[in-house]
């Protein structure tokens, strides 16, 4: 347990001390559904340009993660994937409901809340980054509850 506290925490204290400037992940957390799906969130601040291309769970986790957008099509919010989401020099990007995730799909069961993830992020400078995400009750705080098909064309309500 104390090893995956300091590896959350290194990267902040590292920035904070004005040390290496490394990329951080921040407050990374993840929602499950009863439909096989679920989604991981975070915060990603890069000091250089960079892009988040990829994501990787345990295969007992989910059998496909990808990275994914939500966008307004026709009134209707859809999910799609994306081949990376740009992170700006120096700026804060947010992986929130109704936004950017990290999709995860072909979830084998529910997990409960407080249940640990390791999530492996991969950008396109090649820094690969694993977070521990925490897995959240789903509640209206959240933004958004979740509602899709499994062939990704189901919609979000809010």
């Amino acid at each position: 347990m104390r090893v995956r506290t300091a590896l959350l925490v290194l990267p902040l204290l590292l920035t904070a001390c004005g040390g290496t400037g490394e990329l951080t992940v921040t407050d990374p957390w993840v929602r499950s559904s009863p439909n096989g799906m679920g989604a991981a969130y975070m915060t990603i601040t890069s000091p250089e340009a960079d892009e988040l291309v990829a994501a990787a769970v345990d295969p007992s986790v989910a059998a496909t993660v990808e990275v994914h957008e939500v966008t307004m099509v026709d009134g209707a919010m859809r999910m799609q994937e994306v081949a990376g989401i740009t992170l700006p020099a120096g700026e804060t990007v947010a992986l929130a409901p109704g936004g950017y995730h990290v999709m995860l799909m072909g979830m084998p069961a529910v997990l409960a809340p407080g249940t640990e993830v390791d999530v492996t992020l991969t950008f396109a400078s090649g820094a690969e980054v694993t977070v521990i995400a925490v897995v959240r009750e789903d509640t209206p705080e959240d933004g958004m509850e979740m509602d899709m098909d499994d062939d990704m064309g189901g919609g979000m309500e809010g």
